[in-house]
């Protein structure tokens, strides 16, 4: 996590963990919003033929944050130990190449 929010930070955006989950076990999540507005979500997601890579998730009503914490919360029930991370990044690209980084 600390090199996510270390590459975030670098780069002059800002990277924020919301819900620490276990070091070793936990799945990782990441909340990013493109300038505080555009919301999109992704998972580290394990691979079959190497290492695991992140994965945008499809959440139909991610702007509505009952909905959003709601869906967290059925998350955490699965997986006490997940991790949430919240970036807020400047631009597009900037998201593409924090998540490059820590893949």
């Amino acid at each position: 996590m600390s090199a996510l929010i270390r590459a975030a930070n670098e780069f002059g955006d800002s990277a924020m963990v919301i819900r620490k989950g276990d070091g070793t076990s936990g799945e990782i999540f990441i909340n990013s919003f493109i300038r505080g507005e555009y919301q999109r979500f992704f998972a580290k997601a394990p691979m079959l033929d190497g290492p695991s890579k992140w994965e945008e998730r499809t959440l139909k009503d991610i702007d509505n944050k009952e909905f959003f914490n709601n869906y967290i919360a059925k998350l955490v029930q699965r997986d006490p130990d997940l991790w949430l991370i919240e970036l807020n990044v400047s631009d597009e690209q900037r998201l593409v190449r924090i998540l490059a980084l820590n893949d």
